[in-house]
């Protein structure tokens, strides 16, 4: 009869301890940099939505922050259009709570 020695485990496996995503994106210069700047862009749209009225909310989504500033991206065409009114507001509220930085609207497509 043929031996069975490689189905018998002759120690437990070893598993590294869990890791929360948290402490496992900061421990990662790359990481922790993107994490940066997506906390940066959340806290932009957040800024954004407190001058915006209440119906356009779900049409605005956060996009990349980046030397130049930010841009923000909208879903559809009747929101970006009511944006465009709004953007020399917006673009001054911006300056002054984030420092220099363009604010550009994107339509979604």
């Amino acid at each position: 009869m043929a031996s069975t020695r490689y189905l018998t485990r002759r120690s437990a496996p070893v598993v590294p301890p869990a890791m929360p995503v948290a402490q496992a994106l900061s421990a990662h210069p790359g990481l922790a940099q993107l994490t940066a700047l997506a906390r940066a862009a959340q806290e932009r749209l957040i800024a954004v939505k407190r001058l915006t009225p209440a119906h356009l909310h779900g049409a605005l989504v956060a996009g990349a922050v980046d030397a130049e500033g930010w841009t923000l991206l909208v879903t559809h065409a009747a929101a970006a259009a009511k944006l465009r009114q709004l953007h020399p507001q917006l673009q001054a509220m911006l300056q002054a709570r984030f420092g220099p930085g363009i604010l550009r609207l994107k339509r979604m497509v």
